[in-house]
């Protein structure tokens, strides 16, 4: 893709900076600008949506990756975006 000029979409669940960080910087040394879409939705709202899917994990996972989830800051992409329930 960074051959050919084409844009690049991670879907990662990238809860910390830690886990961005990587990411952000090789795009950023390949040229590209980085947005990060950064999903707000409450811990008791994916617990449900787990419960929903073919194969849930369990809650004890969703709790771990809420308590080292670490929202984008607007300094670390070109453009952060925040979606919420609330926006929709």
């Amino acid at each position: 893709a960074i051959s050919r000029n084409q844009s690049i979409v991670i879907h990662n669940t990238s809860i910390s900076r830690g886990h961005r960080r990587p990411l952000i910087d090789a795009a950023r040394a390949a040229g590209y600008r980085v947005q990060i879409v950064y999903f707000d939705i409450p811990i008791k709202e994916c617990r449900q949506r787990n419960r929903n899917r073919p194969a849930p994990v369990p809650d004890r996972v969703i709790d771990e990756f809420a308590a080292q989830r670490e929202v984008p800051a607007a300094g670390e992409a070109d453009l952060v975006i925040r979606y919420s329930e609330l926006s929709a």
